[in-house]
């Protein structure tokens, strides 16, 4: 019997798992800018009248741009779990529930200690950060959700497999 990496079936796919980075990358770019488009339906008073100049309303974009930056080049990082495919098929969801949580914390903590080194913080709305972090979850979670779901179950019953966690 083959390696089931070498069985002809399985030639040439890539696990869905290891492609997450790349979604977790594009989904914190989208959720910033679908942050940065909501906030700027309704704009607060104070932010109207300090964007009054064209190079502070550039500045304002560039410093969101870079904390958008900051956090997808992070994201693709921290999130990345080279056991998440292993455990999707074994359903455990405790185990991936938890990994995410952790991971999602340790790359907020990361984005917030590079933005409030570098001042990027001081200087966005506290309401762009809330709703870009409020949709990166959402986003995230979401696609973590619906491999989990395609990932087709192990033929071993979760219960009998070896942890070595």
């Amino acid at each position: 019997m083959l390696h089931p990496v070498m069985e002809p079936s399985r030639r040439g796919r890539i696990p869905t798992g290891d492609l997450l980075p790349v979604f977790d990358f594009v989904a914190v770019l989208l959720a910033a800018y679908a942050s940065s488009v909501l906030c700027s339906l309704r704009p607060p008073a104070e932010a109207v009248a300090s964007f009054g100049a064209p190079e502070s309303l550039l500045h304002a974009w560039t410093d969101r741009g870079n904390m958008a930056l900051i956090g997808a080049a992070l994201a693709s990082y921290f999130l990345y779990d080279q056991d998440f495919t292993a455990s999707a098929r074994r359903r455990v969801f405790a185990i991936l529930a938890g990994s995410y949580a952790l991971r999602s914390g340790v790359t907020a903590a990361c984005v917030a200690i590079i933005g409030y080194t570098t001042s990027i913080l001081e200087t966005l709305p506290n309401g762009w950060l809330m709703i870009w972090l409020g949709l990166t979850v959402l986003l995230t979670a979401t696609l973590r959700l619906i491999v989990v779901l395609r990932t087709p179950p192990s033929a071993v019953p979760a219960h009998t497999q070896r942890s070595y966690r």
